[in-house]
């Protein structure tokens, strides 16, 4: 299907949007695929059938409802295995341009999918440059749907380094950058935690341009340290201490070239600022982050030991010997 096909056989009433009161009547009912007969499986799985065929209709509104619907099943159920057919042509949704509503339903339901088992699949269907080439986009929501389902692929090492490589990073920072980096912390909630997952999982192993990622991400992840939303600061910490893990991060950057030396200052200079706001984040209102905060500050040689103020006060003193 492409999106002309779409415009000529879309009828006169297919202006209903999805959240319509007749849309909303056909949505199914709150489903779990646990504890169920076998009859009412087959049943399930037969509903579930329908609506994927109706995918293929060339009809705008039958398109739309039951993408809609599939939408629905997938949030309210355990995500099955959705036929190599049906994927290929929910990822052809992602290229109708005319109708971003379509294409908001069909990348959330790529989304979810690509932190399942058909992730493979998805891959091997082309979804990553499209993924890349929607993390731009106009639409916000669209945009966001995309940077999350590309967080979901780069969680598989070997897909990470080729969205890496396919310059998916550098499109995310651009969009900080029109945010404007030092006013990302007050921007919308869900981009940031779209970043801060994304950037998570690029940074969550090693690898051979791991570096190269820390460069450019230690800048984003200084601002969105300062978050008070607990699942971005659960994201940015993870990534900090992928960073120092294995050897010292500022060690390797007084190892790059010497037309990388301001670019480095200026991120040590981050760095000593931000050890104060990971020893705030040592209260009972974070204590899920904890763990992870301790284990950053010892492989960067802080003492945590101390009492809060201790080492707070002697920051200046032990990070300077750090990145010497």
């Amino acid at each position: 299907m492409n999106s002309e096909s779409l415009l000529n056989n879309t009828s006169s009433d297919d202006s209903e949007e999805p959240g319509s009161k007749q849309q909303q009547q056909q949505t199914p009912i709150d489903i779990s695929l646990q504890n169920l007969s076998i009859k009412e499986k087959d049943e399930i799985n037969n509903y579930l059938n329908i609506i994927t065929q109706q995918c293929y209709s060339q009809k705008y509104k039958e398109v739309l409802i039951s993408t809609v619907k599939l939408r629905t099943y997938l949030l309210q159920s355990q995500i099955p295995v959705i036929e190599s057919g049906v994927l290929s042509r929910l990822i052809t949704f992602l290229n109708c341009y005319e109708f971003p509503q379509l294409q908001y339903e069909s990348s959330i339901i790529l989304r979810m999918l690509c932190s399942t088992e058909q992730v493979d699949q998805l891959v091997h269907l082309g979804i990553i440059p499209i993924f890349i080439k929607l993390s731009n986009y106009h639409v916000k929501d669209i945009r966001d749907q995309v940077i999350w389902g590309l967080g979901n692929i780069a969680l598989q090492d070997q897909y990470r380094d080729i969205i890496l490589k396919a310059g998916a990073l550098d499109i995310v920072l651009q969009l900080v950058i029109l945010v404007g980096m030092d006013n990302l912390i007050n921007s919308d909630t869900d981009f940031q935690r779209h970043v801060a997952w994304l950037l998570y999982c690029f940074c969550k192993e090693r690898s051979e341009i791991l570096f190269e990622i820390q460069l450019k991400a230690f800048p984003v992840l200084y601002q969105l340290i300062f978050s008070s939303d607990i699942e971005i600061l659960i994201h940015c910490c993870l990534s900090l201490k992928t960073m120092c893990k294995g050897s010292s991060f500022y060690y390797q950057q007084q190892q790059q070239q010497q037309e990388q030396l301001q670019l480095n200052n200026n991120n040590n200079n981050q760095f000593i600022e931000i050890v104060p706001r990971l020893l705030e984040l040592l209260t009972p209102n974070y204590i899920d982050l904890h763990c992870c905060i301790k284990d950053t500050l010892t492989i960067l040689g802080i003492n945590i030991n101390n009492s809060a103020s201790n080492a707070s006060s002697s920051k200046t003193e032990e990070i300077p010997q750090i990145i010497k």
